[in-house]
C-alpha cells in the first residue's frame, strides 16, 4: 500500500510543471548566469594594470591597528594583493586629507580607510572601483581562513590571503583547509541552500491536498479508506524525492557543467544536502499548515520568505552575510539559508568539523519543530461534513 500510494504522490508532483520550474530549472538558470557573471570579473582583474590605493587610518578605537588578529590578517592579505604579481599598488600616502586630495585628482582609484569597519572611498565608479570593492568582499569572505591560518605562522597567513586573490590550481596545494578558496563560491553556496529550501514548494502542495477546507483532491483523499498519518508519510517520501533530486540536478550541473570546485567532501555533501532538502520541505509543511487562506497566498508568503532568507544568506549581496554577523549574529544562526550555505562554506573551505555539525544540527532541529507543529495541527483539524 505504501509503495503505491508513493508511485501515486510522486506522479502527481512531478506533473505539476510550474513548481517543478522554479524548484530544478530555475537554479540551474541563475547558476549560469552566476558563472558568466563571475568568470568575465575574474578574467578582467588578470589583465589590468596594477591599481593605486591609499590605505589610511581615520577614527578612534580602530579594529585593524596594531597587532590584533584583524589587523594582521588585513596587513597579510594587503601583502597578498599589492606583491610582485598583485592587483594593488598601494600609496605611501597615510594621512586622510591628503590621500582625499590625491583621490581627487586622480592619482588614486580609491581609499580604504580603517576606522571601526573597512571602507572604500571613490571619487568616481568604474572598474578599478568594481575590483577593489571585489578584493574586500574577499578578504572580508576569507577573514576567517586568513586568521585562523595566522595561529600557525605569518606564512601560512600570506599564503591563505595569496589563495583568496588568485584562483590557480596552485592555491589548492597551499590553502590550510585543502578546500577551495575561489570568493564566488559563496554565491553557488547561497543558490545550493535557495534550491533546497524552495522544498518547501512541494511541502505547501501536499498540505494543500490534504486538507479539505483547501482542495476538492484533499476530500477525495480524506473520505478514501487510507489513513492521514500514511497519506502524510508518503506524500512527504515522495516530496523529499523530488526535492532531492532537484538537489543532485544542481550539484552536478555546477560541478560537471560549470566546473565550479565545491571540495572533495562528497559524502558530507550528499549528507548536507539531504539535511537541507528535510529542513526546506518541513518548512513548507508548516506554512502550509499555519497560514490561512488560498493556495496562492502561502505561495506568495512562502516564496517571499525563501527569498528573504537567501537575500540574507548572501545570494543577491556578497557581503550580507557577514554584515549580518557583526551586527545581529543570532539571525545567521536561525536563518536556515545561512545555516545550509555554512554547511557548504565549512565543508569546502575551512573544513571545521565542529561547526559543521552544529549547522547540521541546527537544521535538524528547526526541520524537527517545523514538523512537529505541522503534525500537531494537522492532527486536531476535523470537519463537520466533507
Amino acid at each position: 500500500m505504501f509503495w503505491k500510494l508513493y508511485q501515486y504522490r510522486l506522479k502527481r508532483l512531478l506533473n505539476d510543471r510550474a513548481e517543478l520550474f522554479w524548484a530544478s530549472v530555475f537554479p540551474l538558470i541563475l547558476g549560469v548566469f552566476f558563472h558568466m557573471a563571475f568568470s568575465s570579473i575574474s578574467s578582467s582583474t588578470e589583465n589590468l594594470e596594477r591599481i593605486p590605493v591609499a590605505v589610511v587610518e581615520q577614527g578612534e578605537n580602530l579594529k585593524y591597528t596594531g597587532a590584533s588578529g584583524g589587523a594582521l590578517g588585513l596587513k597579510s592579505f594587503l601583502e597578498a594583493v599589492s606583491g610582485k604579481d598583485g592587483i594593488l599598488e598601494l600609496s605611501p600616502e597615510k594621512d586622510y586629507e591628503a590621500a582625499v586630495r590625491l583621490l581627487k585628482d586622480g592619482e588614486l582609484a580609491g581609499i580604504l580607510v580603517l576606522s571601526d569597519n573597512i571602507r572604500l572611498e571613490f571619487a568616481e565608479n568604474g572598474m578599478n572601483q568594481t575590483i577593489l570593492k571585489n578584493l574586500v568582499d574577499r578578504y572580508l569572505q576569507g577573514e576567517r581562513v586568513i586568521q585562523a591560518a595566522l595561529e600557525k605562522s605569518p606564512e601560512a597567513a600570506v599564503k591563505a590571503a595569496e589563495s583568496l586573490f588568485s584562483n590557480s590550481e596552485s592555491n589548492k596545494e597551499i590553502s590550510i583547509s585543502e578546500g577551495v578558496m575561489d570568493p564566488f563560491s559563496q554565491y553557488y553556496f547561497a543558490l545550493m541552500a535557495m534550491t533546497c529550501l524552495f522544498g518547501a514548494t512541494f511541502g505547501l502542495m501536499n498540505t494543500s491536498e490534504i486538507q479539505a477546507d483547501q482542495t476538492r483532491v484533499a476530500v477525495r483523499r480524506l473520505v478514501s479508506p487510507t489513513r492521514k498519518g500514511a497519506a502524510v508519510l508518503t506524500d512527504f517520501a515522495a516530496a523529499f524525492t523530488v526535492e532531492y533530486a532537484t538537489f543532485l540536478l544542481l550539484l552536478v550541473w555546477l560541478r560537471l557543467v560549470l566546473h565550479v570546485d565545491l571540495g572533495q567532501q562528497y559524502g558530507k555533501t550528499l549528507l548536507a544536502g539531504a539535511v537541507s532538502c528535510l529542513a526546506g520541505i518541513a518548512f513548507g509543511y508548516f506554512l502550509g499548515i499555519i497560514i490561512r487562506g488560498g493556495k496562492n497566498v502561502k505561495t506568495a508568503v512562502m516564496t517571499s520568505t525563501v527569498l528573504a532568507m537567501s537575500f540574507l544568506s548572501g545570494l543577491m549581496v556578497g557581503g550580507m552575510k557577514h554584515m549580518i554577523q557583526k551586527s545581529v549574529p543570532f539571525v545567521n544562526q536561525i536563518n536556515p539559508a545561512a545555516l545550509i550555505s555554512d554547511c557548504f562554506y565549512h565543508l569546502a573551505v575551512t573544513s571545521n568539523d565542529t561547526a559543521f555539525i552544529i549547522c547540521i544540527a541546527t537544521l535538524l532541529a528547526e526541520a524537527a519543530v517545523f514538523g512537529l507543529i505541522s503534525a500537531a495541527v494537522l492532527k486536531k483539524q476535523r470537519y463537520r461534513s466533507l
